[in-house]
């Protein structure tokens, strides 16, 4: 449980370094390019001093992690000019759907019947928190596109990272996310051609680089010791309610009755997932 907890709460600043971003006028997709290329050598790094072999089925899945979530964040930063960082990040975390449909497909995974009625609350508390959202935003098609599009990456890329857990599970996985940012880095790099990075860039995409680097190494660790349908949901539901809780106290977003309705099924569900 204290990687589960570690990798939400890493999570978290990492929304928050989006709205920051959007919000100041950095120039995001430098704070991208550099935030992989940052993660990528502080894992050949570490890589090189803990000398893993990397097996092909790490460099696969490794190359389907870096697609998947490099292209996921890209589409997400995209999105979040249109609408509020606390439904679009609550939207987001309905990804969890798709690994927990592929650990109870694939792996055969099996949540009780109280887990399971946690994870249906759970997800009709995040739908009723992004219900009125598409009748508010300044764009709907662009926001909704965008927001789409990350959400199906962002599922694709928690499979990713779940299969790479339950096929070496007694790896350190520093080889998995080494390919993974390897690659995040080299799709992200084309997008900046003709532009030079500010210092606060810079600074913006190695903090950024600290926080995701941080989740992603600590959900990994949660994967191997917790079952899929506990992990998955717990973090996607967890992100939900602190990032709602810092967009109405920091970014003075006043969401409706309807999203605190879903943030005490969100908490609730979370009790439920956790005994």
């Amino acid at each position: 449980m204290p990687y589960l907890i570690g990798s939400i709460i890493c999570s978290t600043v990492f929304a928050q370094i989006y709205k920051f971003a959007t919000a100041r006028g950095y120039d995001v997709d430098w704070v991208s390019a550099i935030s992989f290329v940052s993660g990528a050598l502080l894992l050949l790094l570490a890589w090189t001093r803990s000398r893993e072999a990397i097996a092909w089925p790490t460099v696969g899945l490794g190359i389907a992690f870096g697609l998947t979530s490099g292209m996921a964040q890209l589409s997400f930063f995209r999105a979040l000019p249109y609408g509020r960082l606390s439904v679009s990040w609550a939207i987001i975390q309905l990804a969890m759907l798709m690994p927990v449909l592929a650990g109870v497909v694939g792996w055969g995974e099996r949540p009780t019947p109280w887990q399971g009625a946690a994870i249906v609350g759970a997800v009709s508390g995040v739908v009723l928190m992004g219900d009125v959202e598409l009748r508010q935003v300044r764009r709907p098609l662009a926001w909704a596109g965008w927001l789409g599009l990350a959400y199906v990456l962002s599922g694709l890329a928690q499979i990713s990272l779940k299969a790479q857990s339950s096929c070496e599970p007694d790896r350190s996985g520093v080889a998995f996310l080494l390919v993974a940012y390897s690659v995040s880095a080299l799709l992200s790099l084309p997008l900046v051609r003709g532009r030079r990075p500010s210092r606060r860039d810079m600074a913006m995409g190695i903090v950024r680089c600290a926080a995701i680097l941080c989740t992603h190494v600590l959900l990994l660790k949660a994967t191997v010791v917790l079952p899929g349908y506990l992990v998955f949901p717990v973090y996607s539901l967890g992100n939900v309610v602190s990032n709602v809780f810092l967009a109405i106290l920091v970014w003075g977003e006043r969401p409706q009755a309807r999203v605190f309705v879903g943030m005490f099924l969100a908490l609730a569900a979370i009790v439920v997932l956790s005994l």
